[in-house]
């Protein structure tokens, strides 16, 4: 097979339907991960919970894992008890944790990343729950 056989191969095999927003909960893993492009990505953690993800070619915010759904967030919860009116058949809106922390940031960069994230979680509410697991 010559490269470019192979290369026709793959990229035949490439799903042509367009890309679609999606969140995985990965509960033998305790995290979830929301993806809103398809761009190949560079991953900074900001934080103990959170890890972001930036496009490898445009620098835009692509995305994000949270990670510790057991026990930091449950944490999280009991240390900014306001959000608890939020939390209804056992998850709470990816948009507002990310307000939460938005908010609770003293990092100005982590800041806008946090708003871009609730922008994101507020366009695909439907989707964007964060499922609270039992500790």
């Amino acid at each position: 097979m010559t490269k470019d056989q192979f290369e026709e191969t793959l990229l035949g095999l490439r799903d042509p339907s367009p890309f679609t927003p999606r969140v995985f909960h990965n509960k033998q893993g305790d995290s979830v991960e929301f993806l809103f492009s398809d761009e190949d990505f560079v991953a900074e953690r900001i934080d103990s919970l959170v890890t972001v993800y930036y496009g490898q070619h445009s620098g835009d915010l692509v995305g994000c894992v949270i990670k510790g759904c057991t026990t930091r967030l449950q944490e999280f919860l009991r240390e900014n008890p306001g959000l608890l009116i939020e939390v209804s058949d056992g998850g709470i809106s990816l948009a507002h944790f990310f307000a939460a922390k938005q908010y609770k940031s003293g990092d100005k960069v982590h800041q806008i990343a946090y708003k871009k994230l609730r922008e994101q979680a507020e366009r695909y509410h439907d989707m964007a729950v964060l499922e609270l697991c039992e500790v």
